[in-house]
């Protein structure tokens, strides 16, 4: 299993200025988050090839939400995030800042940035004042929000049977077509390719990079 570049000696390590953590603590978690992806994709893997979409789509959707977790652990592990910080400690309790760290990964992508941009209105401005840049931000916010509904909603129609009281109708696992999940598949696989290439395949450069935007959140 790949760790990337961690060339911090097992034991007791302080980042930035906050108190001290166990190293060793944080490559179990990113081991684990990792065996979990794993786990979730066969499984996925497994139910989408006997017709099982929606349940195949929930158990996709639980693996990329793991792998954001692993990404939040390296990041740790990198000294980029601080382990008490309230995103990282949200990483393992909301979806809302998994789904908008699993946007702007496949935002990265050309071949998707263009399907997302025409899908969710994402227009950027090429003027840099202060209004634009404004603007620009909120489009972002609002796609993000718009993804994170989009995911949510099939989630829970891949899980439950739901009933739909103003048409009412039922909406089943079942119902759920291949082409929905296949489309959710080929974005995670970008935010996939990315998180798996930083954790295993980042340059010193990068990590200082990463370290030093942190230091410009706080």
């Amino acid at each position: 299993m790949c760790f990337g570049r961690l060339t911090m000696s097992g034991g007791q390590v302080k980042v930035g200025d906050i108190s001290v953590f166990n190293v060793e603590t944080f490559r179990r978690g990113l081991k684990l988050c990792l065996s979990n992806h794993d786990l979730w994709v066969k499984e996925a893997k497994e139910l989408y090839d006997k017709g099982s979409y929606g349940h195949a789509y929930v158990l996709l959707f639980n693996a990329i939400e793991a792998l954001v977790q692993s990404y939040f652990c390296w990041l740790v592990l990198i000294g980029a995030k601080k382990p008490d910080d309230k995103e990282f400690i949200k990483v393992f309790y909301e979806h809302d800042i998994k789904l908008d760290v699993i946007l702007e990964f496949i935002l990265t992508s050309v071949d998707y940035k263009k399907y997302l941009e025409n899908k969710y209105g994402l227009v950027w401005t090429k003027e840099y004042s202060e209004r634009d840049l404004k603007r620009d931000i909120k489009r972002l916010q609002d796609a993000k929000g718009r993804f994170r509904k989009e995911k949510l909603d099939l989630r829970k129609h891949g899980t439950y049977v739901v009933y739909d009281d103003k048409n009412k109708i039922f909406f089943s696992p079942e119902d759920i077509e291949r082409e929905k999940v296949a489309t959710f598949l080929g974005e995670a696989s970008i935010a996939h390719n990315v998180i798996k290439h930083l954790i295993c395949n980042t340059s010193q450069e990068i990590v200082d990079l990463l370290r030093e935007e942190s230091k410009h959140l706080e």
